[in-house]
Parts: structure tokens; C-alpha cells; sequence
């Protein structure tokens, strides 16, 4: 259990370092990792439900409501009705959003890109594939 309670530490010190490296925002326009996640995937998506939004990650549908709200407070997100169905909310990206979501994600992109070039290619290999093999095993589960 020792190794696992370390191994625990270390990712979420990881997840923890990672967001503020890249949270180079003034405080009213501060993100969260999980902000940065969900700003990450509608970017990818275009338009995305909350439900979507949440199932993707890894929260319930009242926080990812919360989330997409404090988002849409900061001008990030916005919400529209669905094209294809009248009924369906989705939220995108704003001008604002996609200018922010672009400068943290080239921000953490960079922290890791270090992060990596310090390990030196074998080693950052050697990390990405074995966190891989976590990724598999857990999500198997």
C-alpha cells in the first residue's frame, strides 16, 4: 500500500503543479484544471451538453453545471440550442474563451514539454509508456 499512496501523491502534486504552471491568468480570470479540461474538450467537440461535458471529465452533471456557469461568468463559455434538436442546450467556446483556452494550453504544453526534455527522450518514453499501461489497466476496470 506504500508504493500506492505514493504513487496516488504524486499524481495529484502532478495535477496540482501542472495548473499552476499553466494559470498564468489574473485571478477574475483564473482556471481550474478541471475549467482547463473542460474548455479542452468543447474546444475539440465544437459544442458539447453539460452531460457530455461532465462525462468526459469525470464529474457529475451538477458540477459540470457549476463549471460551465463559472465559465460562462468569466465570457469563456456560452450556451446555445442544439442545430439538430430545439430542446438540447450545448455550450461552445467564446472568441474570449478560444484566445484563453489557446494561451494556457500552449502554457502547459510547455511546463510538460520541459518536464520531458529534463527526463531526456528514453525516460520520457519510457514514462508515457508505462503511464499508458496504467491508463489501459484502470480503464478496463
Amino acid at each position: 500500500m506504500d508504493k500506492a499512496r505514493e504513487f496516488l501523491d504524486i499524481v495529484i502534486k502532478l495535477e496540482k503543479v501542472v495548473a499552476q504552471k499553466g494559470n498564468k491568468l489574473p485571478e477574475e480570470k483564473a482556471l481550474t484544471f478541471l475549467q482547463y479540461r473542460a474548455l479542452s474538450f468543447v474546444s475539440e467537440k465544437g459544442f458539447a451538453t453539460i452531460s457530455q461535458l461532465g462525462d468526459n471529465i469525470g464529474v457529475s452533471s451538477s458540477s459540470a453545471t457549476q463549471i460551465v456557469e463559472r465559465l460562462i461568468e468569466q465570457d469563456f463559455l456560452k450556451k446555445e440550442r442544439s442545430i439538430a434538436d430545439r430542446r438540447v442546450v450545448e455550450v461552445g467556446l467564446t472568441e474570449s474563451g478560444k484566445k484563453q483556452y489557446r494561451k494556457m494550453d500552449k502554457e502547459v504544453l510547455g511546463e510538460i514539454a520541459e518536464i520531458l526534455k529534463v527526463l531526456g527522450k528514453k525516460d520520457a518514453d519510457e514514462m508515457i509508456r508505462i503511464n499508458k499501461k496504467i491508463l489501459d489497466k484502470l480503464s478496463t476496470k
